[in-house]
């Protein structure tokens, strides 16, 4: 049998951006690609810094450290505001911030996961049990989640150091779809 993807291929063709494009996303992501760089990120996170305290903090010559705040800068990732003769930077904006976590949840996906079984209380309906399991599945941290109504069980895998803020999370997701309705915690 032969395989006919033309249709699919003209498909991708019609959403893939122009070259330039895609050149230019290759080269914005290369800035990334420095450890020195993400560490310098990673502080800005916190606070607005100058390049002392980042010097300082990642036991780096001031040098080196402008060094890579200008690469940032000329990115478009951090940006400066002058405050007497000191410089202080900070992330250029939220998307900064969102591409940076993205990265770190993508590479430390399932170091920190738990699959955990709980039983249930008082869930009288399977299409219950769906947008119980529904609302859940968006909490942050789940990585799975199953809500059996027949088993009267709930079985979720989830961010083992931020299980009592997720199953709390949980609980208001299945209060909200039956306030009747309750997961045993303990």
């Amino acid at each position: 049998m032969e395989h006919n993807h033309q249709e699919t291929l003209a498909a991708v063709r019609a959403q893939m951006p122009a070259e330039q494009t895609l050149n230019h996303l290759g080269e914005f992501f290369k800035v990334f690609g420095d450890p020195t760089r993400i560490k310098i990120l990673y502080s800005l996170f916190e606070a607005e810094l100058c390049v002392c305290a980042i010097a300082e903090l990642l036991g780096m010559t001031q040098s080196a450290i402008s060094h890579q705040l200008k690469v940032l800068k000329d990115a478009n990732l951090v940006r400066s505001r002058r405050e007497g003769k000191t410089i202080f930077y900070s992330l250029a904006d939220d998307h900064v911030y969102l591409i940076i976590s993205q990265g770190f949840n993508h590479i430390t996906e399932g170091e920190h996961t738990v699959k955990k079984t709980f039983r249930m209380e008082d869930l009288d309906c399977a299409h219950c049990a769906s947008k119980m399991e529904e609302g859940i599945r968006k909490l942050d941290g789940v990585a799975e989640v199953s809500v059996n109504f027949f088993a009267q069980k709930l079985i979720i895998e989830l961010d083992e150091e931020r299980m009592d803020d997720i199953m709390k999370q949980a609980q208001r997701v299945v209060k909200k779809v039956d306030p009747n309705c309750s997961i045993l915690l303990k």
